[in-house]
């Protein structure tokens, strides 16, 4: 399972004096220097959110989402483009201090955002570094990262436009990271076994991917893979460049201060000063147990047509149940009907022989299609081909089962 907001909170909450008052942007993720560490760290910052934004071509009005939004800097580069900005995040006091900058941001997780009962498509996505958090060791042990991340991107390709881009930062498992059963505190100090542990108790409940290989396995039935680049060395450095903000100065002296007296009487935060002080994070990138992977996507057009069909089961049948849309089984009664599901909320019908998926929604003056792409959609806008069934749908009983089965016949063989 996914770190909780608990674990998030524990994470993180205490770094945010520091993180507000002496870094600007107010960014604790890795900054893109390229191998020009002539660059100071905001610099490195900037020059990563100007790659992340134009590579996702967002401009003047594009509707732009960042999953764990963190501090919230990428959403503000976002918004002085003119850029209508969402972030999801499910630490609350991010939230919050999100808020207070007038940021659009939503309390939750990416699984509570990315719906099927939330319409917006947006015209770019950011993942930095929030992958990381998707997984649990136990996921890891139990083999079901795979899945976790297909549903991610599956979400995420059915909330971009079509062509629409999705940057992908995330520590990933380095060539030499130990047997997970070795990773102990109980290893010999400063091993790999010894500082893996001391950095899976920095972050609880959170386990990276495998590979680079394995991000793009789960994201290929949704997305082409337009540039991979290895992070690692500009991530040493940005690690390097935080530790000096130890050293007091006026940007750094009153958030230190704040730090020690919370210290003082909170045994967590001491311990996560500790682990932050003695470089743990940093020594697993110079080890190799850790590694950085920064990935452009390119949603792939043709993610629903019916050599996908099996993606779109896979994605129907594992994920659906949890949407409050139960399988309820073969509809016999309709040759063209494959795999019907139903909700309080909606009916969702999957072409036997094409593979298309039509979600009809029971929500009066809403039904939801797309007759060429066949791409999922949610509350869609493809009313061009459709207005007469759309008409006859906004006056009749959408609360009827006998009604959207034959109106679904006539869609289909309309």
């Amino acid at each position: 399972m996914a770190a909780t907001e608990t674990q998030l909170r524990n994470t993180y909450r205490f770094m945010a004096p520091m993180v507000r008052s002496a870094l600007s942007p107010r960014d604790i993720t890795c900054a893109m220097f390229k191998g020009d560490f002539r660059l100071s760290l905001s610099q490195g910052e900037q020059r990563k959110h100007a790659y992340v934004l134009d590579e996702l071509r967002i401009t003047e009005d594009s509707l732009f989402l960042d999953v764990g939004f963190g501090w919230g800097s990428l959403l503000e580069a976002a918004r002085e483009r003119g850029a209508k900005a969402v972030g999801v995040n499910k630490e609350t006091g991010q939230v919050r201090f999100a808020r207070s900058l007038g940021l659009n941001v939503v309390e939750g997780s990416y699984r509570d955002f990315l719906t099927v009962n939330n319409p917006v498509q947006f015209d770019g996505i950011s993942c930095v570094e929030a992958m990381e958090h998707f997984c649990g060791p136990e996921d890891y042990v139990a083999g079901e990262q795979d899945a976790i991340y297909g549903d991610f991107f599956a979400r995420a390709a059915e909330h971009l436009v079509d062509g629409g881009r999705m940057y992908h930062q995330s520590m990933v498992l380095g060539k030499d990271v130990p047997r997970f059963d070795d990773i102990s505190t109980d290893a010999p100090p400063f091993s790999r076994e010894y500082i893996a542990a001391k950095v899976m108790e920095f972050y609880p409940g959170s386990w990276p991917p495998e590979s680079v290989d394995q991000i793009i396995r789960a994201a290929a039935p949704y997305f082409d893979v337009l540039e991979v680049d290895n992070g690692t060395a500009d991530y040493i450095e940005t690690m390097k460049r935080w530790s000096e903000l130890w050293r007091p100065n006026t940007r750094t002296i009153l958030p230190i201060l704040s730090l020690a007296a919370k210290a003082l009487l909170d045994p967590n935060i001491r311990k996560r000063i500790g682990l932050l002080r003695q470089g743990y994070n940093r020594q697993c990138f110079e080890k190799g147990v850790l590694e950085l992977s920064r990935i452009l996507f390119q949603k792939k057009s043709d993610v629903f047509k019916p050599e996908n069909a099996a993606n779109i089961a896979s994605y129907l049948s594992g994920k659906l149940s949890g949407m409050g849309l139960p399988d309820i089984g073969v509809d016999s009664t309709d040759e063209l009907l494959d795999t019907v599901y139903s909700g309080d909320n909606a009916i969702l019908y999957v072409h036997k022989n094409t593979g298309k998926v039509l979600v009809l929604d029971k929500i009066p003056g809403i039904v939801s299609a797309n007759p060429e792409s066949a791409r999922l959609w949610i509350h869609g806008k493809r009313w061009e081909e459709t207005t007469q069934l759309y008409t006859e749908a906004a006056s009749k009983d959408l609360n009827s089962r006998d009604f959207w089965q034959s109106w679904s016949r006539q869609f289909w063989r309309g």
